[in-house]
C-alpha cells in the first residue's frame, strides 16, 4: 500500500502544474493517466486484500507476449507491406487465431490484431512495443469487464497511444 503514496504525490503535482500553466495539455493528460493508474492500483490492492487473491497472475505470460507480438506483427505486415488494408489483414489473422488457439489466447491475439491495424507511419518499433504493452495491460485487467463489448479494442487503442507517445 505504501507504493501508492509517491504515485498520489505525482498526480497532485501534475494537476497543480497543468492547471497553473495555460496550454499545458500534455501535463494534464499525464496527470489524468496517473490518477487513473493510482485509482486502479488502489482498487485492485483493496480488492485483492478483501478476497485474498493474488494481485497478478503471470501464468503463460511469455506465451501471451509471443501471441501478442505475432498477431500484431502479422496484421501490420499484411496491412502495410502487402497493402491488404486493416480490415482484411485483421480478418486473415484474427479468424484463424480464434479457431486454433485456446479461448484466452485467442482473445489476446485478436486484441493484438487491432494493434496491427495501426497506420504505416507508426513503424515496427511502435507496433512491437504496443503489442508488448497490450499483453501487460491485458494480463493485468483480464478479469475486469468480462463480457463488455469493446474491451479488446480499447486495450489495443490505449497501448498504441502510449507507444506512439513514447516512441513517436
Amino acid at each position: 500500500m505504501l507504493f501508492l503514496i509517491p504515485v498520489g504525490t505525482a498526480c497532485v503535482q501534475c494537476f497543480d502544474q497543468a492547471l497553473s500553466e495555460p496550454g499545458s495539455v500534455c501535463k494534464l493528460f499525464f496527470g489524468v493517466v496517473l490518477v487513473g493508474l493510482f485509482a486502479v492500483g488502489l482498487w485492485s490492492k483493496l480488492a485483492a486484500e478483501a478476497h485474498r487473491k493474488p494481485l497478478l497472475k503471470l501464468d503463460g505470460f511469455i506465451v501471451h507476449n509471443l501471441i501478442a507480438v505475432g498477431g500484431a506483427a502479422a496484421s501490420y505486415w499484411l496491412n502495410i507491406h502487402l497493402g491488404l488494408g486493416p480490415l482484411i489483414a485483421s480478418g486473415l489473422v484474427g479468424v484463424p487465431a480464434g479457431h486454433i488457439l485456446k479461448p484466452e489466447q485467442a482473445k489476446l491475439a485478436y486484441a493484438a490484431v487491432f494493434v496491427g491495424m495501426t497506420a504505416g507511419d507508426a513503424g515496427w518499433l511502435t507496433v512491437l512495443m504496443a503489442s508488448i504493452l497490450l499483453c501487460a495491460i491485458y494480463t493485468l485487467t483480464r478479469e475486469w469487464c468480462v463480457g463488455v463489448g469493446g474491451r479488446l479494442g480499447t486495450l489495443a487503442a490505449c497501448s498504441v497511444i502510449i507507444a506512439v507517445l513514447v516512441f513517436g
